[in-house]
């Protein structure tokens, strides 16, 4: 029988997708040299750290191309880019923290803004050069809600959300119907499934079941994916 990091190479076998056509060490190596310059800035990096920033911590986990932390990271863009496909967008909206999974996009939607965070340097780097500034739109724009009404798609890692969900919920009133929202990393690397009812998501997640004006749909693989079409 197959173990489960076989699956997950499977699946990107099947899938074709351009995330999985990436080689892990080129990113391996990507990433330890993003980790390497958070170090040399003096910064106290590690995870006894208070405040360990969550993005620098999972690309610690995924500096080894052999990881099941890479394997999982490669099936979880690889099923992004699968919905994405699907959807057929042609505007999106990006506020995720994988880098890889930004500079790919570019090359399978017409349209994608970025939110103006520290991936989207990581990514700028990554593909040696700079993101149009009509494409970069600021943090407290979007919390604000201060966006464009025709996107159609909306990325969203939930880890960069989950101080103020009401960021989620000015970003859906603008929003028309038949557009998706793609939560990310919803099962807070599985803590959603343990804790329950006593983990932060979990009320604002079983909310959104309950809103008359979404179509949810959650994909426990991977990180865990919530997917929200606007009725």
């Amino acid at each position: 029988m197959l173990n489960n990091y076989d699956l997950f190479k499977l699946t990107n076998i099947l899938s074709h997708t351009t995330s999985s056509d990436i080689n892990p060490i080129d990113i391996a190596n990507n990433n330890s040299i993003i980790i390497q310059d958070e170090i040399n800035t003096g910064v106290d990096r590690s995870r006894n750290a208070i405040g360990y920033s969550v993005q620098l911590n999972w690309l610690d986990q995924i500096s080894d191309p052999s990881s099941s932390a890479m394997d999982i990271e490669i099936l979880s863009r690889s099923m992004i880019e699968i919905i994405i496909r699907i959807k057929n967008s042609s505007k999106l909206l990006f506020l995720g923290m994988n880098y890889i999974l930004g500079s790919t996009l570019k090359s399978i939607v017409d349209n994608v803004d970025y939110a103006n965070i520290m991936n989207l340097k990581y990514m700028e780097d990554y593909i040696n050069e700079p993101i149009d500034e009509s494409n970069v739109i600021s943090m407290q724009d979007i919390e604000q809600g201060n966006i464009d009404l025709d996107y159609d798609t909306v990325f969203l890692d939930t880890e960069l959300v989950s101080h103020d969900f009401n960021i989620v919920d000015n970003i859906w009133e603008k929003l028309s119907s038949g557009a998706l929202l793609i939560l990310n990393t919803v099962n807070d690397f599985g803590f959603l499934y343990s804790s329950k009812n006593q983990h932060p998501y979990f009320e604002y997640l079983s909310r959104l079941t309950q809103d008359e004006d979404k179509h949810v749909f959650h994909i426990p693989v991977a990180t865990g994916f919530t997917l929200v079409v606007k009725k």
